[in-house]
Order: structure tokens, then C-alpha cells, then sequence
């Protein structure tokens, strides 16, 4: 049993989960549908969404190492409601512009942000070492339950009651997640991060840098991101505008991404402890750039599926065999820091993927551009080879796991 201050984390986390789904949908139709944006608007509205990493990501990991983490998961809630609510408020008064847009986009990002790394070093003072797999999975299975609804609902929402009241709903969302991870009673002990800001920074840094396991996991993950995120860019617009598909179609193609998330997070465990760790990565890579490469191939909404599906089944194995992974090798007391470190490492220049997919789609066409993300996508397995010698999922922290 993994206790029930643990269940009150996994509660409210899947109700923010739902919510979020909807509004990865809602909010760039919005921007798509109601305010007419184009290709290079798309790549900014993804790097203002990304940004945050590269500016507050080391600072957040220092942080965390100095403050307990439940307070500052509840607070980043409430700020992402507050930051949400104001998009359909300002469609009711008639004065939504692209310029919120980018600034809830921005906010909502440093917000999660600062609570991804609360979440990363939160966890393992609730959970021992060999329940973190375990952890990670239901963590994960409601990511991938909510990503299986939410896109679907989100479609017929924005069809009934528009976009931007859609993510009045996620606003909501936060709210009430918020309520529940306040109610943990959990004593979380206070983290004994000292030493000048600058100086955690650096030291992060350098001991992912120096980490055999970490090292590869973050080349192979920023190169990832940044292709990934020229496609994101691009995605909903290339959907809508140039394979015509409307709105319940895109949350319902969406959707299938989620069931392969479901399946993918139910078997991960099993796959990670007959491959290993290290293995059990480079075949989810491998298999994310297949998904990725049938983006461009698509002609209709069939293979779009198929790519969701699989998509999502390969990164919910390589996120919970990462994360996981991270968790036990990591020193408890740097959790903040070097989770935070391998946060900037892997997302800090994903908002210049953002802009160059935007700005390489008005030049050459979107689908060519998909072409070339998604060939970025593949060639990040080559950069995760050296994780073949990863150690198994049953090891825990030792003192050669630690740079």
C-alpha cells in the first residue's frame, strides 16, 4: 500500500491531469479558431509556453532544496486557475487578445514550472525507493486516463460553448486540486539546501554532467523536445487548416493518445523490469520518432490515430522509467537541484524549436517542416545509447550513483 497521504497527491494531481488535457486542446484553438492566428503566432503562443523552463527552471531547483513542497504545490494551483479563469472572462467582456494569450501561456508555464520540480522532490519523501515505479505508474495511469477523456470532451466542448470557455473548466480544475493536496497530513521534513543561489545553480549542473546515467538521458531528451516541440507548434494548425478536420475530430484523435498512454502506463513497469532501465528508453525513443514520422505521412485522420496511440503507450514508458530512475539515483537532499538542472537541460531551448517550426512552416510548408522535426525526433536515439548500461529498476541509491 503506498499510504493515504500518498492517494490525497495522486487525487489531486488526476483532477489537474483532466482539467490540463482540456485545455491543451482548447488553448490553441483558440488562438486557431477565435483569433485567426498563424504559423509563426503558434510558434510563439508554444514558446511562450516553454519559456519558463530556461528562465526560472535552475532557480525553482535551488528553491525546492530550501523549502517543503506541499505549500508551494497548492499555490502553483491556484495561480493557474487564477491565470486560466481570466481567458474566459476576457472572451465574455469582448477583449481577448493574442497578447493574453502568451502572457496566461507564460504564467501558466512558470507555474508549472516551479510545481513540476516541487512534484519531482515532493514524492520521494511520501514514497520508499522500491515504491516509486510503483508510484510513477499511477501517477502516469491517470495522466494517460485523462489524456484518453479529456481531449475527446474538450472537442464537443469547444463545439458547444466555444474554446475559451472550455478552459474556464481547467481553471476549475486547479482550483479543486489544490483543496486536495492541501488537505495532506504527511510531516514533509524540511530539506536542508544551504549555500548561495549561484553556487546550487552550477552544482546541479555539474553533477548531471558528470552523472553516466543522467548525462545521456538529458542529450537524448533536450534533442527530443526541441523537434517535438517545432511539431507541437504546428500541430493543431496543420489538423484544422490543412487536413480540414474539425474540432470533435482533433479531440477524438487526441483521445487515442491516451489509451496507448493508459496501456503503456499499466505494462511500463513490467517492460522496464525485463528490459531495464536503460534498454527500456532507447526502444521508447526508437518508437517515439516512428510515432512522430507518421505525422507528416498522415493523410487523414486514421494514421494522425495510430501516431497518438502509439505515441502515447512509448512516452509513458520513458517517462516513468525516467522519472523513476531519477528518483533513486539522485541524493534525496538535491532532489530539487538536480531534477530542476535536468528540467533546464531538457526543455531551456525547446521555445527556440517553437519558433523556428513557426517561422520554417511560413518559409517551406508545414508538412515539410513536420518532415524534418520528426527526423530529429528519430535521431535522439542515437544520443540515448549509453543508457544500455543503466542499472536495473530494483537497484537503489548507491554511492557510485552519485556523482
Amino acid at each position: 500500500m503506498l499510504g493515504r497521504d500518498f492517494r490525497k497527491l495522486w487525487i489531486g494531481q488526476s483532477i489537474s491531469f483532466f482539467g490540463s488535457q482540456i485545455t491543451s486542446v482548447a488553448l490553441p484553438l483558440t488562438a486557431v479558431a477565435v483569433l485567426q492566428a498563424n504559423e509563426r503566432q503558434m510558434g510563439w503562443l508554444t514558446a511562450a509556453e516553454t519559456l519558463p523552463m530556461a528562465v526560472f527552471g535552475l532557480l525553482a531547483g535551488v528553491w525546492m532544496d530550501r523549502m517543503r513542497r506541499r505549500p508551494v504545490l497548492v499555490a502553483m494551483d491556484v495561480a493557474r486557475g487564477v491565470l486560466l479563469a481570466s481567458i474566459p472572462i476576457a472572451a465574455m467582456a469582448g477583449v481577448l487578445t493574442f497578447a493574453q494569450l502568451l502572457v496566461v501561456a507564460f504564467g501558466a508555464g512558470s507555474c508549472y514550472v516551479v510545481a513540476a520540480v516541487a512534484d519531482r522532490a515532493y514524492l520521494p519523501s511520501l514514497l520508499r525507493p522500491e515504491q516509486l515505479v510503483a508510484g510513477n505508474a499511477r501517477l502516469q495511469g491517470s495522466y494517460s486516463a485523462a489524456r484518453t477523456v479529456g481531449p475527446g470532451l474538450a472537442g464537443l466542448l469547444i463545439a458547444k460553448i466555444s474554446a475559451p470557455f472550455t478552459i474556464a473548466l481547467d481553471a476549475i480544475s486547479f482550483f479543486v486540486a489544490g483543496g486536495v493536496v492541501a488537505s495532506i497530513r504527511h510531516e514533509e521534513p524540511q530539506p536542508e539546501g544551504t549555500g548561495r543561489t549561484l553556487a546550487g545553480m552550477r552544482e546541479g549542473l555539474l553533477r548531471v554532467a558528470r552523472h553516466p546515467q543522467l548525462r545521456p538521458l538529458v542529450l537524448c531528451g533536450g534533442l527530443h523536445n526541441i523537434c517535438s516541440t517545432m511539431m507541437v507548434a504546428l500541430y493543431f494548425l496543420h489538423l484544422k487548416r490543412n487536413l480540414d478536420i474539425e474540432e470533435e475530430g482533433i479531440g477524438l484523435i487526441v483521445a487515442t493518445g491516451g489509451v496507448g498512454a493508459l496501456l503503456g502506463s499499466v505494462y511500463a513497469p513490467r517492460v522496464a523490469g525485463r528490459l531495464g532501465d536503460g534498454r527500456a528508453l532507447i526502444v521508447a525513443q526508437a518508437l517515439t520518432g516512428v510515432a512522430r514520422l507518421l505525422v507528416p505521412l498522415a493523410g487523414g485522420p486514421f494514421l494522425l490515430a495510430v501516431s497518438e496511440c502509439l505515441l502515447g503507450a512509448v512516452r509513458a514508458l520513458f517517462n516513468i522509467t525516467q522519472i523513476s530512475l531519477r528518483q533513486r539515483v539522485i541524493d534525496p537532499n538535491w532532489q530539487g537541484r538536480v531534477n530542476a538542472s535536468i528540467g533546464f537541460l531538457l526543455w531551456a531551448f525547446t521555445p527556440l524549436g517553437a519558433l523556428a517550426g513557426g517561422y520554417l512552416a511560413s518559409a517551406i510548408g508545414t508538412r515539410n517542416t513536420l518532415w524534418i522535426a520528426a527526423t530529429g525526433v528519430m535521431a535522439a536515439t542515437l544520443l540515448a545509447l549509453p543508457l544500455s548500461r543503466a542499472a536495473p529498476p530494483s537497484s537503489d541509491r548507491t554511492p557510485t550513483a552519485r556523482p
